[in-house]
């Protein structure tokens, strides 16, 4: 799945990647697969600090539920900024998963509200 968001005049602010096949090969997936997999969130740079990323999640979220996914997660890698996209992820409502073979937290969330 690819999700668009789109500026005032309609120019695209950024974009998100995911698929509803997902499978967490983790050893704490809360929940048997499918899972919802978020594979990359870009926003604009003039687009930054503005929601867009947050609200692309939102929407992959949503969307998974009506399709559903009980959980979607994301990996936030170890490349340079990886603290900073951890970070984000906890503000947009996802928390770390227990995986300790890796050194950066894989972030899961559940698709319905308030869970």
């Amino acid at each position: 799945m690819l999700l668009v968001a789109e500026d005032d005049s309609g120019a695209p602010a950024g974009w998100l990647a995911g698929t509803f096949d997902g499978a967490y090969p983790g050893p704490d997936a809360p929940v048997r697969p499918p899972h919802g997999y978020v594979q990359a969130v870009v926003a604009d740079p003039a687009a930054r600090r503005a929601g867009v990323g947050r609200a692309l999640l939102e929407a992959f979220t949503a969307t998974a539920r009506e399709h559903g996914l009980e959980w979607v997660f994301a990996v936030p890698g170890e490349a340079p900024g990886v603290a900073g996209r951890v970070a984000w992820l906890a503000e947009s409502g996802f928390t770390p998963v227990v995986d300790p073979g890796e050194l950066w937290p894989v972030m899961g969330r559940w698709t319905e509200p308030g869970r």
